[in-house]
């Protein structure tokens, strides 16, 4: 099929969608509000950092949807990306329509959460949702009494009541910046087909070795974990499930915005500014912590880690980049990638085993 061809395609599926069903190709306008019956929330686990002796500061991030679920939206969503769900057998097929049910949810925009970290606290009024459904805002709380480094954060909106996660760092340490497809989860990211179906339709499979690595680090020492990926947020349910199941430490989740919009789940620049924001994000919340920066080389990460480390060449202790394109370190596309960054600062590796669990500043 031609290129315009297949794009008007993609313009004429996603509209039918948005027509016939609410799909989620925009947000409805509305006045700021409390939830309402038929609206959700998907909250992501955070980070949490000390402002100073007497405060710390909890960031809550989440996503405001309508509920209602409509299996036709799904199926259209599988012709957008190409997928023929009649080809897939039953198990794949139900895997699909759960895995992408929430990329047929319509965004809710001016809603507004309130927050406490426990019943002893008043609750904070937050900032309400963005155009995009998205929450985004930081709790101030007393730093007086808090030993436990994970933080359970409550959440409401009217009587209605949710909880989220945040992990408290201290202002010196480690922390890992992981990726996740092809550095943690078997994804194959540059099969375009392959990549859709270990997604939606397949069992989430994990890299060998990468969860014992892991664990060995955080035994070695206190350990910050973050991944960051380009992966869309309306995947994270069976992303958490996926790091739950393969037993990867627990740790911050930042996955990108996402709309249906044509082929913006592919869009090569949307990733990659989503990572370099969010890793500059944590790189300033914590600026006395050493960070190893963990990818594959079958997208951008050594680009971006290699970018990231140049801006910020102090705190930046390793870059670790699994190798799934077999090019050489002394080839072109590392030595511009990692252009004025030391050599002892970066590795390629295919067996993790083999990697340490510890850096110096």
């Amino acid at each position: 099929m031609p290129r315009q061809h297949a794009l008007q395609r993609r313009q004429l599926l996603v509209g039918l969608a948005a027509s016939a069903t609410g799909l989620s190709t925009g947000t409805t306008t509305v006045h700021a509000g409390q939830l309402e019956r038929d609206e959700g929330v998907l909250l992501f686990p955070s980070v949490a950092r000390r402002i100073d002796d007497a405060r710390v500061a909890i960031r809550v991030q989440g996503w405001i949807y309508e509920q209602e679920t409509n299996r036709i939206a799904t199926r259209l969503m599988a012709k957008y990306l190409g997928l023929d769900l009649d080809e897939l057998i039953a198990e794949e097929r139900e895997r699909f329509l759960a895995r992408a049910r929430l990329f047929s949810k319509e965004a809710q925009a001016r809603r507004t959460l309130r927050a406490r970290l426990d019943e002893a606290m008043p609750w904070t009024n937050l900032a309400a949702s963005g155009r995009d459904g998205r929450v985004d805002a930081t709790l101030i709380v007393p730093r007086t009494g808090l030993t436990a480094s994970e933080l359970k954060v409550q959440v409401a909106s009217g009587t209605r009541q949710f909880a989220c996660r945040a992990q408290l760092h201290e202002p010196q340490g480690l922390s890992i910046v992981s990726d996740i497809d092809d550095t943690i989860k078997h994804t194959q990211v540059r099969d375009r087909k392959a990549m859709l179906l270990n997604t939606f339709a397949r069992p989430m499979a994990a890299v060998p070795g990468m969860a014992d690595w892991y664990g060995r680090i955080a035994a070695t020492q206190p350990t910050a974990f973050h991944y960051v990926s380009s992966g869309p947020f309306q995947m994270f349910p069976a992303v958490q499930g996926f790091l739950d199941e393969a037993r990867m430490p627990p740790g911050s989740m930042h996955l990108r915005a996402f709309s249906l919009k044509p082929n913006a789940l592919f869009s090569k620049s949307a990733s990659s500014n989503h990572k370099h924001i969010s890793i500059a994000r944590l790189l300033a919340d914590y600026p006395q912590r050493r960070f190893v920066l963990i990818g594959d080389s079958g997208e951008h990460d050594p680009e971006i880690y290699g970018e990231v480390t140049r801006r910020h060449p102090k705190q930046i202790s390793a870059i670790l980049i699994r190798d799934v394109t077999g090019d050489t370190a002394t080839g072109p596309r590392y030595r511009q990638a990692f252009a004025a960054v030391p050599a002892e600062r970066w590795q390629l590796f295919l067996d993790p085993s083999s990697l340490p669990v510890s850096w110096k500043g």
